[in-house]
This record gives C-alpha cells, structure tokens and sequence, in this order.
C-alpha cells in the first residue's frame, strides 16, 4: 500500500482474505509488507523519520515499534521485508533517489523482528529482498541498479552482474526467480 504521508491509512490485514483490522493515524504507512496467511507475524515496515518495523502478534490489534538503523527520510527507508520463517528475516531499503549509494540499507533478525541487526554488504537501494525457497540461508535483494546475493542468511552480499530489477520473486519450489524492471526488462534468475 502506498499513501502521502499524512494519509489516515487502514491497515488491511491478509488473512484467508483481506479485511480492515484497523485505523488509526499512528499507522501513516508509506510502505506496507505484511504476513503470509499462514504466518503468525504480523509485520509492517514504515518509513518515517527513522525507519521502524511494527510487529503484531494478535491480528493487527495491538502493534509494538521495533526501531532500525536504515537509512530514512522522504524518499528513503524499508521498501521490503522478507521471512525465511517466524524467526528469521530481513528488511532492504535505502534512498531511492540515490540507488548506488551503499548506505544503511540492510538489517536482519533473528527473534521474529522484535530486533533488527545492520549489515553492510549491499551495492545500493534495494527495494525487494527475497529468499529462496526451502533455503533460509539463500537471499536475493534486487533494485534499479543492481542485484546482489547472499548465501548466509545476509550477513554477507555479493553482486551479481546484470541488470537491476524493481521487483523480483522465486517460484513457490526450486532455485529459479523472476525479475521485472526498466522498460518492461524481465529476466529468469537460476542458481548453477
């Protein structure tokens, strides 16, 4: 969900289907990532004047703030946040108006986003994290300039040389993923 940033947004909970779990002016959301129906988190990343992850364990009905070292400001902060299971997960961002420079834009947890750890490594703005199925080590973060890859569950990052992409996802099994970008770009991204 996207909105100017003195919006009074629902929140819309994804559950078997979509319904409006609340609102409230205190969830100004500019960007929102939630859980999978079958995921008992209920996540939302924010940009505001610093970069924050609200964290829901009952349906949205109550939120807790967790603070991150991402960069953040009006055109900066969480563009992505991905699980590889209740526990594990990571946040990407950065400035989008400035997608080669390397700031902070990575952070990972490891207690179901109660705490978020900055990592280095990203080549710039990313603006989808994605981890391979079956493979909770296994990350792909993708933005306009670059794609880079992690194999330790993003503590390190390698580019990838290429294109970069404005949304990316794998397939539900297997090692394959698809990219989208500039000028109607795709591509097929497959491990060795």
């Amino acid at each position: 969900m996207s909105a100017p940033a003195d919006c009074e947004c629902p929140l819309i909970a994804f559950l078997a289907s979509w319904r409006i779990a609340a609102r409230t002016g205190l969830l100004r959301l500019l960007t929102r990532f939630g859980p999978k129906p079958s995921d008992p988190l209920g996540l939302a990343a924010l940009r505001w004047s610093e970069a924050r992850v609200l964290r829901s364990g009952d349906g949205g009905r109550t939120w807790a703030v967790a603070k991150t070292s991402l960069d953040a400001g009006p055109s900066a902060g969480i563009f992505s946040i991905a699980f590889s299971d209740a526990r594990n997960g990571i946040i990407v961002g950065g400035d989008y108006k400035a997608e080669i420079v390397a700031g902070n834009n990575a952070a990972i947890t490891t207690d179901g986003g109660a705490t978020w750890t900055a990592v280095k490594g990203l080549s710039g703005f990313r603006s989808v994290a994605a981890y391979a199925p079956g493979n909770g080590a296994t990350i792909v973060a993708v933005g306009p300039a670059g794609t880079d890859v992690s194999n330790d569950g993003g503590r390190t990052w390698s580019p990838l040389a290429g294109p970069g992409f404005h949304a990316f996802s794998f397939a539900r099994r297997g090692t394959v993923g698809f990219g989208v970008g500039e000028k109607g770009g795709a591509a097929k991204l497959a491990r060795d």
